[in-house]
């Protein structure tokens, strides 16, 4: 007699089959549509798309075997099955200006793509791995639930409130573009772009 938790489990494992299909062609609003097409497993689905983007671009193509999974597999797998107890809530909430200047030093980022991804602005698909986990670490917050935050809605600014026209709906950006538009050197320029794969 097949349990609940089994069926529940051979469920998941479709769906993250089914992502893992799509991922490479995927946006951040498609991932967030898969997810939220499946409310009962957004938070691993969500983590799946989240450890998928950071994990090492040779682990694929090892040709892993059932019989001798990779270190790099591995630690991805478990992240994928990682459960997190806490709800997507906003890594930079408690944070003041001195804070997202250190942190966005320590992302070798510069304090404009900083408040682009405060404000979800840019496309989370295209943040390389690299920096999300960077910025997890400095956040104190994990993968996961940084993406989950990232893949949220746009927000705009106070500005937008106060406008005569009201809020206005803000489309996310490439990565690739919020590098190119920033104020950071020609070789930091270089290292992000070449890290997106521009």
């Amino acid at each position: 007699m097949m349990t609940i938790e089994t069926e529940n489990g051979r469920q998941l494992d479709a769906l993250l089959a089914e992502l893992h299909e799509m991922l490479p062609d995927s946006s951040t609003q498609d991932v967030a549509a898969f997810a939220d097409a499946h409310p009962g497993y957004r938070r691993q689905i969500l983590a799946f798309a989240a450890a998928w983007l950071v994990m090492p671009s040779g682990v694929e193509g090892e040709g892993v075997s059932d019989e001798q999974p990779s270190s790099g597999v591995v630690a991805a797998l478990d992240r994928f099955w990682a459960k997190g107890a806490t709800p997507v809530s906003d890594p930079f909430a408690a944070l003041d200006y001195a804070a997202l200047e250190r942190i966005a030093a320590e992302c070798r980022i510069d304090a404009s793509i900083l408040r682009k991804l405060e404000r979800r602005l840019i496309d989370a698909m295209t943040i390389p791995g690299k920096l999300l986990a960077w910025l997890a670490h400095s956040l104190g917050s994990d993968i996961a639930s940084l993406f989950g935050f990232l893949c949220g809605a746009p927000v705009s600014s106070g500005a937008d409130y106060y406008a005569p026209s009201g809020p206005k709906a803000t489309g996310k950006i490439n990565f690739a573009d919020a590098v190119r538009s920033s104020t950071l050197t020609g070789e930091q320029k270089d290292f992000w772009l070449r890290e997106a794969g521009s």
